[in-house]
């Protein structure tokens, strides 16, 4: 019988499963409803930047600094604070957890007439921090908050077992 390695909570395969669909939910509703940017990831959004500086259009670029601002805002606190949490006995991955429920219950009593950058800003900040917690599921480095990673693993991962003898 073989021992089966024992992960954290926090890092096993259907928390990710989890993450990954709040994470494309973050996506998909700044896109279409919170002002057209992809807030859950940044590659979008450095891409729109570059093709608003490319087209000269300075005010569409400053536009894209906000949430791109957002996203680095929360990788800063991402790697600050969880040193500080832990000398409370407190789990970093929990209370971002927590951080980020309380955050959509929030946003969801903030009305459609307001500034999309308080939501745009606040699911880049928490992503962010998401994207920098959660680094590994079962041992499988892992992205939480975008597919880029998952793909290119679905790729190598198809291409072992074709090639497996």
């Amino acid at each position: 019988m073989t021992k089966q390695k024992e992960y954290l909570e926090c890092e096993k395969l259907w928390v990710f499963a989890m993450l990954i669909f709040v994470a494309g939910f973050y996506g998909a509703y700044t896109l279409s409803v919170r002002g057209g940017v992809f807030c859950n990831a940044q590659t979008g959004n450095m891409a729109l930047f570059g093709v608003a500086l490319g087209s000269g259009n300075w005010r569409k670029a400053l536009y894209y600094l906000i949430p791109i601002s957002g996203y680095v805002l929360g990788s800063v606190v991402a790697e600050a604070v969880p040193r500080h949490v832990r000398r409370f006995r407190l789990r970093w991955d929990t209370l971002l957890t927590l951080i980020e429920m309380a955050a959509v219950v929030v946003m969801g009593f903030i009305p459609a007439s307001a500034p999309h950058q308080i939501c745009q800003v606040t699911i880049n900040f928490i992503c962010a921090m998401q994207y920098n917690t959660f680094r590994q599921a079962e041992g499988i480095g892992s992205a939480t908050t975008f597919c880029t990673n998952h793909t290119r693993m679905f790729g190598s991962n198809l291409v072992r077992i074709l090639f497996r003898r």
